[in-house]
């Protein structure tokens, strides 16, 4: 066998990665005109890098580094668990996306923040409420993505944790600074293709490894016979926490701003007939590949052939490390790498657009030219990228729950502000703002007990909490005074029934324009 760990070949590959990264982001530096550009690549994406850099916006760390130590835990059972991020992707494009990309285009929104304050009546309070809880369940996923990169190539190229982390936070921030998400797109759409490069190159050679599937399923059965059973009795894969942790992290990340700022970037509604199936199919089939990753390493090890790794999660640099080539290991290397970076930069750059556009030029300083918003844009992705690294250089305990806690605080907070507020007339500002206190309060605390619990409890906490905030939600709408109906005309999807019937009296070009515009956001009726 080949040493991989300190293989200048590894090391060469990697480093070559990272170097064509900051290349891109020098390139589309040059294409940043205004803040549009900067934050929503001035609406000119198309299909595939649409559908790209959601897949890859989503497949964060733990797809690489979460689902093959969690399938090597618990075997079949928590394969439900593939599901929940592709059914996530398909609510996002299905059932947010067509309804927020029509009124961004409508309104000329650039953030997600915009989107709330305007459907909750315009109020201040709601845009100051929403960028805190943003900023901060942006910068707790930040910071395990961090760690997660850290570990990987902390074990594959022999650097120590420090230099790692160094290396890799300073090449990501300084591309996301300058190309914005004109570079975070393309980023993406190579971050995906590498990722499902380093899915081919490792998958077959770890199943045949450990003897194929029947072995496998084989192995797994000796060691714990429900680990081929579809449910296991008790922990993750056991039903009740299996279907409230499917409810939370599919609604929770279809609505965490990182993705749903996404809708703002389309060139073109039409996109949306196909996004959800083709994004569905590419997502399933890269997580269901990684998860097999996890099965074949607990069978090898089983089988004495790898030993057991220090960590769950540390399975997939074993299984590199013991299996591929320098080579190889340097492109699934950057396949982890890819994973991380193609959600970090969407982390840093929204949360950025939440300090400039939804803090600064919304509520303090409104004159603010697009010129000076760029530049403060650029030093908050500098500022939030560094603060976040220095943390963890020394990371807490409890980083693992501090990731699951962002999606928690956005299931108990964003989902129902989210989704009420694009199907339901009568929730207004004041139900928005104290479902936003109530959600995060709750998050918090079932977070925190979270922590002491571990596995042994039989709904995930966090679907608690989200049942607070919806429930505070419904309440507090149907007990205050709704917007008036002429508001929520302007600033709801309209069905183009509605829409055709309220311009009877206009002349045919004129009537069609309108309803181009109600319905598609755009009045062109080409």
């Amino acid at each position: 066998m080949v040493q991989v760990v300190g293989n200048p070949m590894t090391i060469g590959i990697f480093i070559a990665y990272l170097v064509i990264m900051l290349i891109i982001g020098f390139v589309f530096a040059g294409k940043i005109r205004d803040i549009k550009d900067y934050f929503i690549g001035g609406r000119k994406i198309g299909f595939w890098e649409l559908n790209f850099t959601l897949i890859a916006t989503i497949a964060s760390a733990m797809t690489y580094v979460g689902v093959a130590g969690a399938a090597y835990s618990w075997g079949w059972p928590f394969l439900w668990e593939t599901f929940w991020p592709a059914v996530a992707l398909v609510i996002t494009t299905m059932v947010l996306g067509p309804r927020l990309y029509r009124i961004a285009k409508r309104h000329d929104l650039v953030t997600v923040v915009d989107y709330l304050e305007l459907r909750y009546e315009r109020s201040k309070a709601v845009r100051g409420i929403a960028s805190i809880i943003a900023i901060i369940l942006t910068a707790i996923y930040l910071m395990g993505q961090y760690k997660a990169m850290a570990m990987t190539v902390q074990s594959l190229i022999g650097w120590d944790y420090f230099t790692a982390l160094t290396v890799g936070a300073i090449i990501l921030i300084v591309y996301s600074v300058l190309g914005g998400l004109y570079a975070v797109a393309v980023t993406d759409f190579v971050q995906l293709l590498i990722m499902i490069l380093g899915i081919l190159l490792l998958l077959p050679t770890a199943i045949s490894l450990a003897g194929g599937i029947e072995t496998i399923n084989t192995t797994l059965k000796s060691i714990e016979p429900w680990m081929v059973e579809i449910f296991a009795p008790k922990g993750p894969g056991s039903p009740p926490l299996l279907f409230s942790l499917f409810v939370v992290v599919a609604l929770s990340l279809a609505a965490m701003p990182h993705v749903s700022h996404r809708h703002w970037m389309g060139r073109r509604y039409s996109y949306y007939r196909w996004l959800p199936l083709v994004g569905f199919v590419i997502y399933f089939a890269v997580h269901m590949s990684v998860k097999w990753w996890g099965l074949s390493g607990r069978a090898l090890v089983a089988q004495g052939i790898l030993p057991p790794p220090a960590d769950p999660d540390r399975i997939l640099p074993d299984m590199i490390i013991y299996v591929a080539h320098p080579v190889i290991a340097g492109i699934l290397l950057a396949a982890v790498a890819s994973a991380v970076m193609s959600t970090v930069d969407s982390l840093l750059l929204v949360a950025s657009a939440t300090v400039a556009r939804d803090i600064y030029q919304m509520l303090i300083k409104p004159t603010a030219s697009e010129r000076s918003m760029v530049w403060i844009s650029r030093i908050t992705t500098l500022a939030l990228g560094f603060i976040t690294y220095a943390i963890v250089i020394s990371p807490p305990g409890l980083i693992m729950w501090l990731v699951w806690a962002s999606l928690g605080i956005c299931a108990s907070t964003f989902v129902p502000l989210f989704f009420g507020g694009l199907f339901w007339r009568r929730p207004n500002k004041v139900s928005a703002i104290i479902t936003m206190i109530v959600g995060l309060i709750a998050a918090l605390f079932f977070g925190y007990t979270n922590k002491y619990l571990g596995w042994n409890y039989i709904i995930y906490p966090f679907a608690w909490s989200m049942i607070i905030g919806i429930v505070t939600y419904i309440i507090t709408s149907l007990v205050t005074k709704p917007p008036s109906k002429e508001y929520l005309d302007q600033v709801m999807p309209t069905k183009a029934k509605a829409a055709i019937s309220a311009i009877k009296s206009k002349t045919t070009e004129d009537a069609l324009r309108d309803v181009a515009f109600r319905v598609f956001g755009t009045k062109s009726i080409t």
